[in-house]
Formats: structure tokens, sequence, C-alpha cells
């Protein structure tokens, strides 16, 4: 019984023995991947920045004044705001859906006051359901005419900011 548990125990440690430098080749042979990879990834982002940058586009439009308390005048006042400020950015200009809403709200128990016209605008509508959309997006149904975010006709083959 106890040669048995000898053998046993010389088999255990033999196994141990040979498998430490099959393990350690693992680990060796795991980091040379990680490091190809580091490396496969600097050489794309290289190239991507390569790349010639293209310059902000014109905003379309002109900036609404504001009134003397800091709201827009109208709807349409705070909705072309919100078309200035997001097609002079391309990242705005793909992200941003102008939404406008009034900020005047009655009080009961006081007068009306005489400015009842206080429109900001948003590019979501994540302020609640008092904001409404500026302008219809999307495809016309005639399925030949495509509309950027506010409400311009685009050609998709020539975005006005690629990529």
């Amino acid at each position: 019984m106890v040669i048995l548990r000898r053998v046993a125990l010389l088999t255990c440690t033999a196994a141990a023995m040979l498998w430490e430098p099959v393990q350690a080749s693992l680990v060796v042979a795991k980091r040379h991947q990680h490091q190809h990879q580091h490396q496969q990834r600097e050489r794309e982002r290289e190239r991507s920045f390569s790349k010639e940058p293209w310059p902000p586009p014109e905003p379309v439009g002109e900036a609404p004044a504001l009134a003397a308390d800091g709201a827009f005048k109208t709807k349409d006042d705070a909705c072309a705001a919100c078309k200035f400020k997001a097609t002079g950015s391309c990242a705005m200009y793909k992200t941003c859906r102008c939404h406008a809403t009034n900020s005047f709200f009655g009080i009961v128990g006081l007068p009306e006051p005489l400015d009842q016209d206080n429109w900001h605008w948003s590019c979501g509508a994540e302020g609640g359901d008092k904001y409404t959309l500026c302008f219809k997006t999307g495809e016309v149904e005639s399925g030949t005419t495509y509309l950027d975010n506010f409400g311009d006709e685009v050609d998709p083959n020539k975005p006005k900011c690629p990529v």
C-alpha cells in the first residue's frame, strides 16, 4: 500500500514537472498574441489618422436674435437657431434632431404676463412631451428624395459630412 502511494505521488510530481514548461510556453504564446493584436490596432489607428481632415460645414441660415428675456420670440426662431448651430458641426449635423418648446407656463392666482412666448430649442425630446419636432425628416414618399435631420434635401452619394 505504501509503495502504491509513493508511485502515485511520484507520478503526480512528474506530471506537474512536465506541465510547468507547457504552461510557461502557453503564457508566452498568449502574451505574443496580445502584442500582435495591439500592434495591428495601432497600425489601423495610424491609417485612419493619415486621411486628410475636412473642414466643418458652413451653417445653414442665419442665427435669429434672442428676445430681451434671453429666449426666442417664436417656435420658428428657436428651430432656426437649432438648425444654424447644428449644421455648422458634423457631430451635431449627424446626431441632432431639433425640437422646440415654449417655457411659459401660466400660474393660477397670478396675473397673466404680457410676454408669453419664451421659446427654447434642444437636440432631442428628452425634456418631455412639451418638446415638438421642428423639421420633417427621413425619406419622402417617392423614395428618390432624402431629407437630413433639418428637412433639407440631401444626396446620399455626396454627404455633407463624410464618414
